[in-house]
């Protein structure tokens, strides 16, 4: 076969292997080996599996590795691990950092030179070393994405004005403009014969706030998923940003804001980094997104934070911030998992009316809680799910209009459960005692409060009937885990 025809063999399998990683490059799973690099808390807050990208990165590089040995072996006779020095390494890694990490074309040119410039210098040969440190420092400095990196960002720089957002939209693929809105209808999953989600349907409506609300282990974090792609249902179907999940979930998360139940910010990062960070796995370059940051801030309460690191922000700064990182891509869609749990009063209210506000611009947000207030106060519409079901829906009032009598009387004291059982038939529609607490649930407040008036013992606490009493009564009082 001969040293020529492995040389064009080589060169065969090198142009077909280029080819192969450009298309790997432009495809989901190279978008998603990009986004794993430069955060996987990130990528991980947008779907994806770092571990199985990850593996699928070093799958890739060892079967080229392999190729690349099967080629060598003809040449040398043998292969055996001393072949491979130290200094070998050094310089693969050389290869890289030279051409461009990152880039289809980098290992390629990066290779040209360090296999050129010992030719071009072979009258200084004890230089060598010297030489290629130079180069190293110089590229480091000059251009610290690579040369061909440095190439690309300068024929970005004079290419005609194509704004990021529609290149973005063009590469992704994403569906036309479109009301988008959440569709979940028959929801079921099982996991070891145990159905944690059971015939759910709800829906989103655009320019609406819905909330999902349930106890623990209701089935809440799995219907999520589902409505995201990231589990796959046994029966139901999902329609997420007008696309149906999960088999086109990745291009409809492209219109969806996510914020996660815990917050998952890279701690190593700026809040500034961490929005540019995030705008990448949307196709938003930096110098778009850039310009924007100020008023994302300032939207969630950081105005002038930018350059602060992740770890000395507090709790609630975190939260806020995780909202404007969810904005980013300004999705049409909102998906919020318990975005005020852990806030203070102050930190609630300011979410509470960044949202109202995001209402204004015609955004649709889908909310779970567990504070009911925060439900009745902020949705327009909600589903009440348990046990894998979905219990009921509709509008909050509506809600407590059917399901539930008008007024409550709160009786407190040590004999307020005896009370309860002796008299509180009489007065009330609806008894429920929880340890020394009467609930006395009435359509007219004022017989059961004139009974009360005579009883000194006992403390008394009238109010409307609220969303709380109404999830009480659908999902009981019984604590779950």
């Amino acid at each position: 076969f001969g040293e020529r025809g492995v040389a064009l063999v080589a060169i065969g399998v090198v142009a077909v292997l280029l080819y192969a990683i450009w298309r790997l490059s432009v495809s989901n799973w190279g978008r998603a080996m990009h986004a794993v690099k430069d955060s996987e808390l990130a990528a991980e807050s947008i779907g994806l599996n770092p571990v199985a990208v990850k593996t699928v990165a070093f799958a890739l590089s060892a079967f080229c590795a392999g190729i690349a040995g099967g080629l060598f072996a003809p040449l040398s006779g043998f292969v055996t691990p001393s072949t491979f020095t130290f200094a070998q390494s050094l310089l693969f890694l050389l290869v890289v950092i030279i051409g461009g990490a990152g880039t289809v074309t980098g290992p390629l040119v990066g290779a040209a030179v360090v296999v050129l410039l010992p030719e071009l210098l072979s009258g200084l040969a004890e230089y060598r070393l010297l030489f290629f440190g130079a180069l190293l420092l110089l590229v480091l400095w000059v251009a610290p994405e690579g040369i061909v990196g440095e190439v690309s960002r300068l024929l970005r720089r004079r290419a005609p004005g194509r704004s990021a957002d529609a290149g973005a939209a063009a590469a992704l693929q994403l569906a036309p403009a479109a009301p988008l809105h959440l569709v979940v209808e028959g929801l079921a999953i099982a996991f070891g014969g145990v159905k944690a989600v059971n015939d759910v349907t709800f829906s989103a409506e655009p320019g609406k706030i819905t909330s999902l609300i349930g106890p623990n282990g209701a089935g809440k974090t799995t219907t999520l998923r589902c409505c995201l792609g990231l589990t796959t249902p046994d029966a139901g179907e999902v329609m997420l940003a007008g696309l149906p999940a999960p088999e086109h979930a990745r291009e409809a998360r492209m219109n969806v804001g996510v914020v996660p139940q815990f917050d998952n910010l890279d701690p190593d990062f700026t809040v500034a980094e961490n929005l540019l960070v995030y705008g990448r796995y949307f196709g938003i370059r930096d110098a778009v997104l850039k310009p924007k940051i100020p008023a994302l801030l300032d939207f969630a309460g950081l105005a002038g934070k930018e350059q602060i690191s992740i770890r000395v922000l507090s709790g609630g700064m975190k939260r806020r911030l995780t909202l404007a990182r969810a904005l980013v891509n300004d999705p049409e869609l909102l998906i919020l998992d318990e975005p005020t749990t852990g806030l203070d009063p102050q930190a609630r209210h300011l979410i509470w009316e960044r949202l109202k506000q995001l209402l204004t611009q015609g955004k649709t947000i889908l909310l779970t809680t567990h504070f009911m207030d925060e439900a009745e106060r902020l949705c327009q519409r909600l589903a009440i799910i348990d046990n894998g079901r979905t219990v009921c829906e509709g509008a909050p009032r509506e809600l407590i209009r059917a399901h539930i009598e008008a007024e409550v009387v709160e009786v407190y004291g040590e004999d307020a459960p005896g009370w309860a059982a002796r008299e509180g038939r009489r007065f009330s529609h609806r008894v429920e005692v929880s340890g020394e607490t009467a609930f006395c649930y009435v359509d007219a407040a004022a017989p059961l409060l004139d009974h009360l008036a005579g009883q000194p013992a006992l403390r008394t606490l009238h109010r409307p009937a609220n969303l709380e009493d109404v999830f009480l009564k659908l999902t009981g009082r019984e604590l779950r885990d």
